[in-house]
């Protein structure tokens, strides 16, 4: 039922959309402000200025937002004639994957679209770039901390032969990716990280090649390491690049990309909106049929191609050199203030695709999970997916950041990110080898409560994985080097940080809600002076004192036997016994503010504020949870729906986005709301927002609100658990908050027994705007916004 109405919505929205013009000039608002939020950040601006000296005459010049002037210049009857001239069904794709039936939905889809008239199909209005006749230069000057580097080559697109051995020259450089999907994937082995990050040029770097319709961009780019120079990283950058036209790679670094490649391919096709965006995208930029043969491709590339694309593309000719160069110190000229209360398409046919990935035995139950206690207090889960080419390992300890001082902010950050830097078998390029040469990754890291770990391998590694995992926990050497070579990373990106609108407001934010001293009060990377004194005895100290196998939980979910996975855990890990007994810490009482605090941290050259309205929560083993998960959904959790967004986004265009965030854990986390509002709009944005609080704290929820809550929260469920990754995150709060292995089966009756008064006493309980802080970082009018 829910896929016909989805159906019948788009295809209602394909030819009866209204353009109100209210609704035009609203939206124009929050456009403006999306566009001035991605602004204050120095990379966007980089990029955009990068691409657009790429491309003088193709459309490729402008970024998919647009320009500012344009925005503010477009008006509803161009935007409407747009949308007439193009929107039809014969010129747009339908995807469909999932566990459905293909003819009846074809049927459906024919139902609902079949009596729409076809549109008069426009000509492109792409016209071909000439090609590049020398280096073009930009340079960016704009308040910020560390700078970078951006290089750009003009390169095919994804129907053209040599688009596989670029994305395999793309993997050499930085670590293989899922190619259709979003994110990246980062390999420290691979050439950028070693001769960049390992030898402190930069405290990050990486290269992406991006696939288009006509000639786009593969880019290499880095953040410079602090006391290092732009010119030295774009020496170092350009050297790679020279390597890759000189010697062919070696058949086992190529053998290394194109497995990680393929092992990412992997991985993203666990998610069937993943399945569908990269035939979706296929089928605009090429042929959807190409998904079949896309590993076999990657298999087949040869040293002699990459060398072959490198010296054809990335040449000095043929290339854009950006650089962003913080001006004046970055550092606002202040402190903090307290006071009172998509890419350009062409048209193709169309093309209705489809694809059914095998069924998955995905609910969670009592007798679907297998449980074992090792004799060293370790608890394994093991949660058997047969349909699954891959495994995910992850697991949490009592080692997170409420296990250290104020004075050592950041210590429990910098153990955890250190495990990983070198044990007593391996240094860290060797660790890194092991992972990346099969396409598999391992993390660790720390949070406010504890640390945890997470890995990912194709199944037939899951062996090398918990091994790893195991040498990493017990046998960490902590090598002194390493540990400067990740202080100047942590340094560097912390400087970036505290140029970051949302990040300084998350502190601020963080520090008036929660007492001095509380560690929900103190930044879990630390700062950048805590960082700077922490030692190497300190990691070692922390290490010793609070990683023990008692209190570790380890889940393993895949295509794996339970077994098996079970006894290779107990060999691995079950002979761990530190001589130090752990310590359990509970998460100090804290009580709401006594009354509303107002905080702002004046940050230069920012053209969109970052804003946080909240208050204190609750833990997540509160009664109170449910009701505020229903409460905090119909606020507006998911942004552009929900009362927050209906109101504050759509009707009165006074913020790009505005979300309201239920955290959770063992103590209270923040409940708040957060928003990116033009600095001369805060107040309104403000006004708007609590009105909506107090509007529920005033009125029952109405029925509908309330049921298509609880259907949502009942649908959300089943997608959480689509991947690996997701049922192992619930197997791992299952264990931690006691919530019983028929978790799964009963979650819809506890949803239901939720009422309209329920949600009301929790509103009123927590959401209370005279004990609530308002913290936000910008750059605000003379008279303090």
């Amino acid at each position: 039922a829910q896929a016909e109405l989805a159906l019948e919505i788009e295809a209602d929205r394909m030819t009866t959309a209204l353009f109100d013009p209210q609704e035009v000039e609203a939206e124009r608002t929050v456009i403006i402000a999306e566009r001035e939020g991605s602004e204050n950040e120095p990379r966007y601006v980089l990029s955009e200025e990068v691409v657009a000296a790429a491309f003088r005459v193709h459309p490729y010049h402008h970024q998919p937002i647009g320009w500012k002037a344009d925005l503010r210049a477009i008006t509803r009857e161009q935007l409407y004639a747009h949308y007439r001239r193009f929107y039809g069904p014969n010129n747009a794709v339908l995807i469909v994957v999932g566990d459905v039936d293909a003819e009846a939905h074809l049927a459906q889809i024919e139902r609902s679209f079949g009596d729409i008239a076809p549109i008069e199909l426009p000509p492109s209005i792409a016209r071909e770039e000439p090609p590049l006749l020398g280096e073009r230069r930009v340079m960016v000057h704009m308040p910020g901390s560390a700078p970078s580097v951006r290089i750009s080559y003009r390169t095919p697109p994804v129907s053209h032969p040599d688009y596989v051995p670029l994305v395999v020259l793309d993997a050499v450089l930085s670590g293989g990716k899922a190619m259709f999907a979003f994110g990246d994937s980062p390999a420290r082995s691979a050439r950028l990280y070693r001769a960049l990050v390992e030898t402190q040029l930069a405290s990050s770097v990486g290269s992406n090649y991006h696939p288009s319709l006509d000639p786009f961009l593969l880019s290499l780019g880095a953040t410079v390491r602090d006391g290092r120079a732009p010119a030295e990283v774009e020496a170092a950058l350009l050297d790679e690049v020279a390597k890759l036209q000189d010697e062919p790679v070696q058949e086992r670094e190529l053998r290394v990309a194109i497995r990680q490649t393929q092992a990412q391919f992997a991985y993203s096709s666990e998610r069937a909106s993943n399945q569908a965006l990269a035939l979706g995208f296929l089928t605009m930029v090429d042929d959807y049929r190409r998904m079949d043969g896309l590993l076999d491709e990657l298999a087949a590339v040869t040293p002699a191609d990459v060398q072959r694309v490198a010296r054809a593309y990335l040449g000095a000719k043929n290339r854009v050199v950006g650089w962003f160069v913080p001006e004046g110190d970055g550092d606002g000229g202040g402190g903090t203030d307290r006071g009172p209360a998509g890419e350009a398409l062409h048209v193709v046919p169309p093309v209705v695709a489809y694809y059914r990935p095998p069924e998955r035995d995905l609910p969670i139950s009592p007798t679907s999970v297998v449980r074992e206690t090792l004799d060293n207090g370790i608890v394994v889960l093991v949660k058997e997916n047969p349909a699954s080419p891959s495994v995910t390992v992850e697991g949490t300890l009592r080692a997170g950041g409420l296990y250290e001082t104020d004075a050592q902010a950041g210590l429990a950050n910098l153990t955890a990110s250190m495990l990983r830097r070198g044990t007593a078998r391996h240094t860290f390029q060797e660790l890194n080898a092991l992972l990346d040469d099969v396409g598999a990754s391992l993390s660790v890291y720390a949070g406010r409560d504890d640390a945890g770990f997470d890995g990912r391998a194709l199944a037939d590694d899951l062996g090398l994985l918990i091994d790893t995992l195991a040498e990493v926990l017990t046998q960490p050497s902590f090598p002194p080097d390493e540990l400067e070579k990740l202080r100047g990373q942590l340094l560097t990106h912390l400087g970036v940080a505290e140029m970051d609108t949302g990040y300084r407001a998350s502190l601020a934010f963080d520090a008036a809600l929660y007492p001095s001293g509380h560690p929900y009060a103190r930044p879990v990377a630390g700062t950048r002076d805590t960082v700077a004194a922490l030692t190497r005895d300190d990691v070692v100290g922390f290490y010793r004192h609070h990683y023990h196998p008692e209190g570790l939980v380890l889940c393993v979910v895949g295509a794996v036997r339970a077994g098996e996975v079970v006894a290779r855990v107990a060999r691995a890990l079950g002979d761990w016994r530190p001589a130090v007994t752990p310590e359990v810490r509970e998460v100090p009482p804290v009580a709401p503010p006594a009354e509303r605090a107002l905080v702002r941290v004046p940050l230069p050259g920012k053209a969109q504020a970052d804003v946080i309205w909240g208050v204190l929560g609750m833990p997540r083993t509160s009664p109170d949870y449910y009701a505020a998960q229903i409460a905090n959904l119909i606020l507006g959790r998911l942004g552009l729906m929900g009362r927050l967004g209906a109101n504050v986004r759509d009707r009165l265009g006074l913020a790009y986005y505005v979300s309201s965030v239920l955290q959770v854990g063992p103590g209270p986390h923040p409940w708040n709301v957060v928003a990116g509002v033009n600095p001369a709009d805060i107040e309104r944005a403000m006004e708007a927002i609590l009105s909506e609080v107090r509007g529920m704290r005033e009125t029952l929820v109405s029925e509908e609100e309330l049921a298509d809550s609880k259907t949502f929260l009942n649908g959300a469920l089943p997608l959480h658990l689509e991947t690996n990754g997701g049922i192992s995150g619930l197997l791992l709060d299952i264990e931690q908050y006691g919530l019983g292995y028929d978790y799964v089966q009963r979650y819809p009756s506890i949803i239901g027994a939720v009422t309209r008064e329920d949600v009301q006493r929790v509103v009123r309980r927590y959401l209370d705007p005279e004990r609530a802080v308002l913290a936000m970082a910008g750059t605000f009018p003379p008279n303090g916004g």
